[in-house]
C-alpha cells in the first residue's frame, strides 16, 4: 500500500508478482513522499530517508502529523539533523548517525522499527536502549526476526537492542507475510 508507494518515491525499484513483493535493486529517489494518514509509512521512512544527506518532503494529513513525531525530533536536535515540521509535513535533511539510543517503552514501536530497518547501514554500532517496560515487545520481536532472516545481525536481550554496523540485506526465499488491513486502508 501507501508503504511500498513511498518506497518506490524514494527510489526502491519492486515487482509485485502475485501476493509476492520483490525488490530488486534502488535508484535515485524523489524529494517529496506521500504518507496520506498512515503512521507506520511516516514513522519508518524518515529514518530511510536519513541513509543520503538530501533534503526530501514527507507530507500527509494534518491528524497525522497531530500524533507528534517527538521521538525522532529530539534525535534530530541531537545530531544536528535539520527539519522544518509544518502542520501537515515535514521536510528533513542530513545523514543518521551510528550510536547509542535511548527511549521509553511506551512508544509506538514504529519508531523503533524504523530504526532498527536502518541502523545496521550505517557504518557503526548501534544499540537502542529501552528505559521502561518495552509494551510492544511482540512488534519489535516481529521486525527483529525479519531482519535477522534476511541476515542482518540484530538481537535483542531483555530492554537492549544490540546493531552491528557495515551491514547488507540479503535476498531471501519469498515468504508469506500476514495482510495488514489497518495500513492497506490508506491506499
Amino acid at each position: 500500500g501507501r508503504t511500498l508507494s513511498c518506497l518506490k518515491s524514494l527510489g526502491f525499484i519492486y515487482i509485485i508478482n502475485n501476493d509476492e513483493v520483490l525488490f530488486d535493486g534502488y535508484q535515485k529517489k524523489n524529494d517529496v513522499l506521500d504518507c496520506l494518514e498512515s503512521g507506520s509509512t511516516l514513522r519508518f521512512m524518515i529514518p530511510l530517508c536519513l541513509l543520503d544527506d538530501e533534503e526530501v518532503t514527507l507530507k500527509g494529513t494534518k491528524k497525522l502529523f497531530s500524533r507528534g513525531l517527538d521521538i525522532y525530533l529530539d534525535i534530530f536536535k541531537k545530531q544536528g539533523i535539520y527539519y522544518h515540521l509544518e502542520e501537515d509535513s515535514i521536510t528533513i535533511k542530513g545523514k543518521l548517525k551510528p550510536g547509542k539510543y535511548a527511549f521509553r517503552g511506551d512508544i509506538s514501536s514504529q519508531f523503533i522499527s524504523g530504526l532498527c530497518f536502518v541502523l545496521p547501514l550505517l557504518n557503526k554500532y548501534s544499540s537502542i536502549d529501552i528505559t521502561t517496560k518495552l509494551e510492544s515487545a511482540s512488534y519489535v520481536d516481529m521486525t527483529l526476526s525479519a531482519m535477522n532472516r534476511l541476515g542482518v545481525d540484530i538481537e535483542r536481550l531483555g530492554n537492549h537492542i544490540y546493531i552491528l554496523g557495515n551491514q547488507k540485506y540479503e535476498r531471501l526465499k519469498p515468504a508469506v507475510v500476514e495482510g495488514d488491513y489497518s495500513n492497506a486502508a490508506y491506499d
